[in-house]
């Protein structure tokens, strides 16, 4: 007859209190690694930008402005990043789409797409030649910006 009063051993990595510790442990290792240097007067000083690097900023380069569909003239952008700031204070549908005159797609082309009384932002990051294709039945304004 067996004795059935031994419990049978668990291996190491099922128990739990194993893994409580190693996580503990991975923890306080993590922790030394952590920068421990304190901010000063001179790890703390900025560089100063050079007066041949301006800082880029917000520059408008077309703008427009409707209250039924259209379709924009065409405006050129020269930077990575452009936008369009635009508000529309019409009821019904506001959309905008954004074509290149090169090519049949870009990564931009809706750009808006709001029903009813609105305004925000919406990025585009491709350089080209561009036009809008505005869908609306309302008092709209758009802003094209570069980021240069």
């Amino acid at each position: 007859m067996e004795n059935n009063d031994k419990k049978e051993k668990k291996p190491i990595y099922k128990n739990w209190i194993f893994w409580l510790t190693l996580v503990i442990f991975l923890f306080i290792v993590g922790s030394f690694n952590a920068p421990t240097e304190q901010p000063n007067e001179s790890n703390t000083a900025q560089a100063e930008p050079s007066a041949d690097v301006a800082e880029k900023q917000w520059v408008e380069i077309a703008k427009f402005d409707g209250t039924t569909s259209e379709q924009t003239d065409p405006f050129t952008v020269e930077a990575d990043r452009w936008r369009i700031v635009w508000n529309h204070k019409g009821e019904l549908n506001f959309s905008v789409v954004a074509k290149d005159i090169e090519k049949d797609f870009t990564s931009c082309n809706l750009m808006v797409n709001q029903v009813g009384i609105g305004s925000d932002t919406t990025n585009c990051y491709e350089k080209g030649e561009f036009f809008l294709d505005i869908g609306a039945a309302g008092p709209w304004d758009i802003t094209v910006e570069q980021y240069k």
